[in-house]
């Protein structure tokens, strides 16, 4: 214990000299000989102390990278002996056939395919019994009216062949429905008006007006030679003929219904008189029927 103290005194002693001199500047040697001093002071070390206990094993440390890849070895033997590479061998014998195999497991079924051709006709089925006969079906809308007896009129006149144009005739006609169609037809002498170069244009009129329900009913007659070895004939070429048609939406009541001639659009209105040895009948017929289909 006292030379615990007493070192620690020394100690004490020599930091407080160092310390106080801590602005000499100390030379080497002098600095030397200090150290020395103080391992005096210190004693000299002790014997070595026993091994300790083992420690305990470290935690196993991180795996290190892949090494280099090494040099290529040596050729092998061959099959059929001797040093370099392998040689393919010959091919062997045909193996024995092997026992059946368990029957597999059944399929999905297959997409359905396409329809066939048509077939060719087959020959004609039996004829089946006659049925019973079905029960009246009921009573079905009454009709419009109708025309229950023949409206018609007929009127003869004889025209004159030499007129150029305008009304050859009309007839009156009492038109009793106003839901109704009037058939009008010209039958007689078409040779009226014309001369070598002339064409006219024939049409019937309601009322002074043309049809226009449908449409409008004419007739073209031209190109007609009245003369006869470059003199004129006393007897014209007669020309029976006949114009017909119908016309719809013509109010009932009195009708006055006319045949008309003029001359064809873009062709001279020429005149050549005949003198007519003879001169048939005309007639213009006139029948109310019922309205055509829609």
């Amino acid at each position: 214990m006292m030379a615990k103290f007493s070192l620690l005194f020394l100690s004490f002693v020599v930091f407080k000299t160092i310390f106080a001199q801590r602005d000499i500047v100390w030379t080497p040697s002098e600095c030397r000989k200090m150290m020395e001093s103080c391992e005096l002071l210190s004693g000299l070390p002790g014997p070595r102390g026993p091994i300790g206990a083992q420690g305990f094993k470290g935690a196993r440390g991180p795996r290190g990278p892949l090494g280099d890849r090494g040099l290529p070895g040596e050729p092998g033997d061959s099959p059929q002996g001797g040093g370099g590479f392998p040689v393919k061998g010959s091919k062997g014998d045909l193996g024995e056939r092997g026992a059946k195999g368990a029957k597999g497991i059944k399929g999905e079924p297959g997409i359905p395919g396409g329809s066939g051709a048509l077939g060719s006709w087959g020959p004609p089925g039996i004829s089946g019994d006659k049925g019973e006969v079905g029960e009246t079906g009921p009573r079905g809308i009454t009709g419009d009216p109708g025309v229950s007896e023949l409206n018609w009129k007929q009127c003869v006149f004889k025209p004159d062949i030499n007129t150029p144009k305008g009304e050859l005739s009309f007839c009156s006609f009492l038109k009793k429905h106003s839901d109704t169609s009037l058939h009008v037809t010209y039958q007689g002498e078409t040779h009226i008006g014309l001369c070598e170069t002339c064409c006219k244009t024939w049409h019937f009129t309601f009322d002074n007006l043309t049809c226009t329900d449908p449409g409008n009913i004419n007739a073209v007659f031209s190109a007609l030679n009245l003369a006869a070895g470059g003199e004129r004939s006393s007897l014209p070429v007669f020309m029976h003929g006949t114009i017909s048609g119908y016309c719809n939406s013509v109010l009932g009541g009195l009708v006055r219904i006319g045949v008309s001639l003029d001359d064809c659009p873009g062709y001279p209105s020429n005149k050549q008189n005949i003198s007519a040895v003879m001169q048939p009948n005309s007639r213009l017929i006139v029948t109310e029927v019922s309205a055509p289909q829609r």
